[in-house]
């Protein structure tokens, strides 16, 4: 299925770069950040789909007919999602990674004290 194919495109580029925006088709795109533990991906952390201001559901029909979706619960889809702008999207992805990278820096640093803690606790 294309869609699978897409979202492996997308896991295998967030080892690479620690924030992305793809467009999915149709004035949809998908965000996400790496999660990385100094230099080591660990995980992705994906924040859903956005409309944007050239959103075209014709285009997204098409696309629907490709990866063989129901067209009608794919139109109820359609109404569900977030519209926002490119630039709006692009600012909450920064964010994103920013804060995935904050929060695994201070889990590294909290277990890096908890081994030193337990190591002193041990000796004493």
């Amino acid at each position: 299925m294309e869609l699978e194919k897409y979202r492996t495109h997308l896991v295998e580029k967030l080892k690479k770069e620690t924030s992305l925006i793809e467009i999915i088709n149709g004035g949809i795109y998908e965000g996400g950040t790496g999660i990385f533990i100094g230099k080591r991906h660990i995980a992705n952390w994906f924040i859903g789909q956005v409309a944007t201001e050239d959103f075209d559901e014709t285009k997204l029909l098409q696309f629907a007919k490709e990866i063989n979706a129901d067209e009608t619960e794919f139109k109820k889809g359609l109404k569900l999602i977030t519209k926002m702008s490119l630039a709006q999207y692009k600012t909450i992805t920064d964010l994103l990674s920013i804060s995935s990278k904050y929060f695994t820096k201070m889990a590294l640093q909290n277990f890096i004290q908890s081994a030193k803690i337990a190591k002193n606790n041990t000796n004493n």
